[in-house]
């Protein structure tokens, strides 16, 4: 038999000569190897040292029977999934029932069919294959799997480390930005103080203080990110009333949107408590504010308005207002945004993206998007459990 004729090796063994000699010629004649044995031990014995790619078992034999054999043979290491096919003058279904629940994946009837009994073999050496094929399969890509998952560690602690180095290379940054800057705050404050005329301190102290305002945001605004990304952008939360705060941000904001010609309308009586820091959602919700009366239409109203999504609660500012292009949209919220540093909010700073930051840190979400008169900016809150009551925030 040649290498390219060899399909795998049998082990037939029945006690019964006549019937070896009848498998014999119609399994040898096809291709495989037979190995022949007249009795369970001795064929135990030949498989603990060479295994079989398949097993045809007679199950009525003396001294050790079929299923006996099969018992001993599972217990052998590394057969436990050599394939078993019964076979049998025995026609009776229990017999064949135990044959199955015994482990075995076939079953053939003597006397014997020379196309059944290869089509059977083949089918199950076919199915032994595959299986193994299958494994070594999996088993690469088990190895495939480990390598990237070690690839991805070590590029993730890399970027840890990066992302270690610039908190820290900013926030040391920040800190000596601060003192030379109050230095030369301080020489400013002196320098209009000592000017002689009045009505040029006038005109420049308003710009000035806007100039000193957003200097000092800026430098807040990105310590304050930094110290978020620290913590892993998670604040404490605790049951707060909503409306009382839009409230006092309305307040603050009054001489702003006076000075536009703007209004604040909003509608429904509130929503339900939501989970959050009363002093970080006051923060957010006069920047969002302040930022809905930069863009929007000078004398126009801005509609705040809540409703309740199942487990949370949105609050929505719609107001009309020129489109926002797509690239505004999607970046508006981003710590370096382009487009909107050259947008009409640019004056804001860090405080948009900060404020997105801190909202997100409470488990909120946020977007801004454009309507078909105006602009929306909306924030989703989870809902605080019902019956709870407001306690004092804690700190980021």
């Amino acid at each position: 038999m040649s290498e390219t004729d060899y399909k795998g090796s049998l082990m037939i063994v029945d006690d019964v000569p006549e019937n070896l000699r009848i498998l014999q010629e119609m399994l040898s004649s096809s291709g495989y190897r037979i190995l022949m044995f007249p009795s369970g031990k001795m064929a135990l014995n030949a498989i603990a040292r060479h295994k079989p790619d398949l097993l045809l078992l007679d199950i009525m034999m003396p001294e050790m029977d079929g299923f006996a054999m099969l018992r001993s043979l599972r217990e052998m290491e590394g057969c436990g999934d050599l394939p078993v096919i019964f076979i049998s003058a025995l026609g009776e279904t229990h017999s064949k029932v135990r044959a199955f629940r015994m482990g075995g994946v076939d079953y053939i009837t003597k006397p014997f069919q020379h196309e059944e009994v290869l089509a059977r073999v083949e089918t199950h050496l076919s199915l032994r294959r595959m299986r193994a094929e299958l494994q070594e399969h999996n088993h690469r890509l088990e190895e495939l799997v480990r390598e990237k998952v070690q690839e991805l560690e070590v590029a993730y602690d890399r970027l840890r480390a990066i992302d270690r180095a610039k908190n820290d290379y900013l926030s040391a940054i920040s800190h000596e930005i601060r003192t030379p800057v109050n230095g030369l705050l301080g020489i400013a404050d002196l320098a209009l103080s000592e000017l002689p005329d009045e009505e040029l301190k006038e005109s420049l102290l308003p710009c000035y203080e806007t100039t000193r305002e957003r200097i000092m945001d800026a430098i807040d605004g990105s310590m304050k990110l930094l110290e978020l990304q620290e913590k892993g952008l998670i604040v404490e939360t605790t049951p707060i009333d909503l409306p009382p705060l839009v409230e006092k941000a309305r307040s603050s904001l009054a001489g702003f949107y006076s000075e536009k010609r703007l209004s604040l309308a909003v509608a429904g009586p509130g929503p339900a408590r939501v989970l959050g820091n009363r002093d970080l959602i006051l923060q957010s919700v006069l920047t969002l504010l302040r930022a809905s009366g930069l863009m929007a239409h000078p004398g126009s109203t801005i509609d705040m308005r809540y409703r309740s999504e199942g487990e949370r609660v949105a609050m929505e500012m719609d107001f009309p207002a020129l489109a926002l292009s797509e690239g505004l949209q999607r970046t508006f919220f981003d710590v370096f945004s382009p487009e909107r540093t050259s947008s009409l909010v640019e004056s804001l700073g860090f405080s948009v993206p900060l404020s997105a930051a801190l909202l997100q840190a409470m488990g909120c979400g946020i977007r801004i998007g454009n309507t078909g008169t105006g602009i929306v900016i909306g924030v989703s809150f989870p809902r605080a459990e019902p019956g709870s009551r407001e306690t004092e925030p804690g700190s980021v």
